[in-house]
């Protein structure tokens, strides 16, 4: 008997969609048993979330992770884990951060700033200023709260006034550390001190009116079609763009198959592609041009390797966000590095056997909008990787895309 119920619960589980997108493969600490990520589960306040391990190969105790696992009975859908996923293992739905940035479009075509609010913040007020609803405040990630920005919806405020006291008061510290993170990278274009708490007065966002059909009147739909092709033409520019002497390219696998010996998939996080668009509809004027300052830290990250590197190219291949890829060159083997593409997740430093990987928090924005890449050439192809090579070279040189489908040293 049970059997049948647990048949037709997760017949019915399958037409009720579940507030979170799971895509295992890309998960950190399924990649690599030497991962230290864990902070969907660190975020999780009911904690519904846990990184099971199925056992491996090499003796006793050996285990790897086996992806994210959401517990259905206990998960409250309130997105923080997705909003921390640095991987893009994790994606919030109902809303999507698409649907969310369409209902920030239309206040900004209506010339207002924007608000964003829980439910429990509706339920403590009276009529105030349309708000984008979210289950918590936690899940409001970079790409959203830039985005809004970018699209006109000035000022941005995030109405707390339920967090005090709320099961899920941490999503409060979540996002005052995504609205830092967010003010610092507008501050580099000009635009501090966009985004803040705010405590008053919140209502729902009314329902949109039909199009009228003009330039400007754009129903739900056609914001939703807007901003997906507009975000989809932004990941296809960075996934597709040619990179000098790499390797051939990886395939993206489906989320529920097994990772296949010798291929591991790499996708561009949703949140990530976001959040390129966003700054390339910024004035980059007050960027100061290549050799700027480090901006973006806590979201991007610069990239080196010390001498002790044997060019063993671990590194590229278990990178989640294709950040770091393999490459060979003119007779030698390294790795070919792309700022855009990097969300700090530290899985490269963590499974480097050497110690030799060093991250450095931040990245120059003039190397992100235009996606340089940086090429480090480390040993020759015919060396053995696990040698010490007084001939490799560190530091890298950058490579420029002249235009599209050609590259510029």
């Amino acid at each position: 008997m049970s059997t049948a119920i647990e048949q037709v619960e997760k017949a019915l589980d399958r037409f009720e969609p579940h507030p979170i997108k799971v895509v295992g493969n890309l998960c950190s600490a399924k990649r690599h048993r030497l991962s230290n990520c864990k902070r969907c589960v660190d975020a999780c306040p009911a904690g519904a979330l846990t990184l099971r391990t199925t056992a491996a190969i090499g003796g006793p105790g050996s285990a790897v992770a086996d992806g994210p696992h959401i517990d259905p009975e206990r998960c409250t859908g309130c997105g923080m884990c997705a909003a921390v996923c640095p991987a893009g293992a994790l994606e919030a739905q109902s809303p999507s951060n698409i649907e969310l940035l369409a209902q920030v479009m239309r206040l900004a075509l209506a010339g207002q700033g924007v608000a964003f609010a829980c439910p429990l913040s509706l339920e403590q007020a009276d009529a105030g200023r349309p708000c984008v609803i979210v289950n918590c405040l936690g899940r409001l990630d970079e790409s959203l709260l830039v985005g809004a920005v970018a699209h006109g919806a000035r000022p941005v405020r995030l109405i707390d006034r339920a967090c005090e006291g709320c099961a899920q008061a941490a999503g409060r510290a979540m996002a005052a550390a995504a609205i830092e993170r967010s003010n610092g990278l507008l501050a580099a274009f000009g635009l501090p001190g966009q985004i803040a708490f705010h405590t008053g007065k919140a209502c729902a966002l009314p329902a949109p009116t039909p199009a009228a059909g003009n330039g400007e009147g754009l129903s739900r739909r056609g914001l939703l079609k807007r901003l997906a092709q507009e975000t989809l033409r932004a990941g296809q520019a960075i996934a597709e763009a040619p990179q000098p002497g790499e390797s051939q390219p990886r395939e993206l696998l489906p989320a529920d198959e097994p990772l296949p010996r010798g291929e591991l998939p790499a996708d561009l996080p949703l949140t990530r592609a976001l959040l390129l668009t966003a700054l390339r509809r910024l004035d980059p004027a007050p960027l100061a041009g290549p050799g700027q300052a480090a901006a973006g830290a806590g979201l991007f990250a610069s990239f080196d390797c010390t001498d002790q590197c044997t060019g063993c190219q671990m590194c590229g291949f278990f990178c989640p966000t294709g950040a770091l890829t393999k490459v060979e060159q003119d007779g030698q083997l390294g790795v070919i590095f792309r700022p855009a593409r990097c969300t700090d997740c530290g899985l490269c430093r963590d499974i480097c056997y050497r110690d030799a990987v060093v991250l450095s928090s931040g990245a120059d924005l003039t190397y992100v909008l235009a996606d340089a890449a940086q090429v480090f050439l480390m040993r020759d192809a015919d060396a053995a990787p696990w040698l010490k090579l007084a001939s490799k070279q560190t530091g890298g040189y950058w490579v420029l895309p002249a235009k599209p489908g050609e590259w510029a040293p």
